[in-house]
């Protein structure tokens, strides 16, 4: 089994760029509810429609695939960035893509990050 990410963005004004919250499918929700009723996230979050869900991704160029890019913090393992793409992941963390994908072959490590990059399962 595997587990779901869910993704919290700002229905209002959705940036996937810049997520309120990312994380295992049963957390976010009780933090979404939480914070929502809290009135911490005063807008509407996490329902979105099929269609405006295909909008995102046209207008993002994403890829719907499930392999993607992980850099693990060398001194912190609980900090962890993963993308899909190679060019967000390189943007993030402030590093050339050959950079990142030598290190992803060699276990090695790029501006403090373990870099993996996890296959399609």
């Amino acid at each position: 089994m595997t587990e779901t990410q869910v993704l919290v963005i700002n229905a209002d004004r959705p940036d996937i760029d810049h997520p309120l919250a990312m994380g295992p499918e049963p957390e976010m929700f009780k933090l979404t509810q939480h914070n929502y009723k809290s009135g911490e996230w005063p807008f509407p979050v996490t329902a979105m429609e099929l269609n405006r869900v295909k909008d995102l991704v046209h207008k993002y160029s994403l890829p719907l695939t499930n392999d993607y890019w992980r850099a693990e913090k060398y001194n912190n393992p609980d900090e962890v960035i993963a993308y899909q793409t190679l060019a967000r992941l390189c943007k993030r963390i402030g590093a050339p893509e050959f950079s990142i994908r030598q290190a992803s072959m060699s276990n090695g490590i790029v501006n403090g990050y373990y870099i993996i990059r996890v296959p399609k399962v």
